[in-house]
């Protein structure tokens, strides 16, 4: 087997007609890292950069369909964790080299810790560190995200492959001891760390996905802080759906879905041998109750002008949403949601589809907003800028109509009043020219 050229060709499939050449051939890649491992060789720079890319980009696609596939005798593992530990034996050996200047700026910049591991308490800590900072992140520092990202994940690897000490295996309910003072991963951890690992990954590609298409939002599509306004009066005036239980607890299903974290999700589902929580479940059991409870109470009992224009963020993003969808089903009997909206993991999963859709599509990437139109796409800064600015594209290139079928005219005449926002002169402003030019005769005050 040649290991520099090898390709995501090459890979068996998953089914059980294939499974058995699928094991055998991530195991030639294990044997030929640890070969190279145990006789201290250098492993050849070609060799280990087709590796690493063969098995981030495969892992970064397929991790959840990897984690389903157990064996029934060891059933403790199982094939999304196998490939990690794959990588991480390429990796183990690798010495750590120091940050160059342009990877000093980029930490400085965003308050970011030393990537290089030293413990496996700090591969935990990092790995969190870095689902906590992607809303920081903008995608035009993707390269310097790419490259503290790998460094993280390049560093950690040892700990998972290798055995030491109490001091360096310093998390006690994630070692296992071999012999008296000896100490290995278990393979909850094994487990944890490849999730974050996997699921980081998928995130970068989905970045990719969009920084290929990255473009300026025309002026014209911009928003205003009149029109912003209008949109939040707009939504408070929508005071039928916020009496209704049911919305309320759509408002809380999108708040839950901005905190959800689908590794740590993956890795309960495999400590507790298959059980799947739901998102709501999970969130509530990560995040402290007194603090859950304070945002759902909020969320079920607030007055719309308080969740309109709440601190939170994630809160007040939600009750616009929440309250867009349900004026849209209202009038239009159409799953806004559904149709037009991509968030996250999903963006990979229906790529092809976002590339040929007939209206724009409002994706979440990051943490942050934007739109894709055609092969386009629009960084935007907020929920609201972004809806502003996709209901402008719908009105200025699709005549108001979506899916072919649907005139939204009516809606956007609401949302987006040409009239309401140009600043019309008060009978002051009228009396002031008049006395400046004597020929303006005649004022009539009409009343529509």
């Amino acid at each position: 087997m040649d290991f520099q050229k090898i390709t995501l060709k090459d890979i068996p499939k998953t089914s059980k007609l294939y499974l058995s050449d699928f094991i055998l051939f991530w195991k030639a890649i294990y044997q030929q890292a640890f070969r190279y491992n145990k006789e201290k060789k250098d492993i050849p720079e070609a060799e280990l950069h087709n590796i690493e890319k063969l098995i981030e980009n495969y892992i970064a696609y397929n991790f959840h369909q990897l984690r389903q596939i157990i064996d029934d005798d060891f059933f403790e593992w199982n094939q999304s964790m196998v490939i990690f530990v794959t990588l991480c034996e390429w990796r183990a050996n690798l010495p750590i080299t120091p940050l160059n200047d342009t990877l000093k700026n980029f930490k400085k910049k965003y308050n970011m810790l030393d990537p290089n591991v030293n413990r496996l308490s700090e591969a935990f800590l990092l790995v969190e560190h870095i689902d906590d900072r992607w809303k920081a992140w903008e995608l035009q520092d993707m390269p310097n995200v790419i490259q503290y990202i790998k460094k993280v994940h390049r560093s950690l690897a040892k700990y998972i492959v290798r055995h030491d000490n109490i001091r360096t295996m310093d998390r006690w309910n994630m070692i296992d001891c071999i012999v008296k003072d000896v100490y290995k991963a278990k393979t909850n951890a094994i487990m944890y760390i490849g999730a974050k690992v996997a699921l980081q990954l998928h995130q970068i590609e989905t970045a990719k996905f969009v920084k290929s298409m990255l473009h300026v939002l025309p002026e014209k599509y911009s928003s205003s802080q009149k029109e912003r306004k209008h949109i939040y009066d707009w939504c408070i005036e929508q005071k039928t759906y916020y009496t209704i239980r049911n919305f309320r607890m759509r408002i809380s299903a999108f708040l839950w879905l901005t905190l959800h974290d689908e590794a740590s999700r993956a890795y309960h589902t495999y400590e507790r041998a298959g059980e799947v929580p739901t998102v709501y479940s999970h969130v509530t059991s990560k995040y402290p109750n007194g603090w859950i409870g304070n945002m759902q109470h909020e969320i079920l009992y607030g007055q719309p002008k308080e969740l309109i224009y709440n601190d939170n963020k994630d809160i007040k993003e939600c009750a616009i949403l929440a309250t867009m969808e349900a004026a849209i089903k209202t009038l239009y009997t159409m799953e806004f949601v559904k149709y037009c909206l991509c968030v996250d993991d999903s963006v990979l999963k229906f790529k092809r589809h976002l590339l040929v859709s007939k209206h724009p599509i409002i994706l979440r990437i990051w943490g942050k907003w934007g739109i894709m139109h055609g092969e386009k796409f629009y960084d935007t800064n907020s929920l609201i800028d972004t809806l502003i600015s996709w209901f402008k594209i719908l009105r200025e290139e699709f005549g108001c109509t979506l899916l072919e079928n649907i005139n939204m005219m009516n809606l956007i005449n609401q949302l987006l009043p040409q009239q309401e926002l140009i600043d019309l002169p008060t009978l002051e402003d009228i009396s002031t020219v008049q006395k400046k030019n004597q020929h303006y005769t005649k004022i009539f005050d009409v009343i529509l």
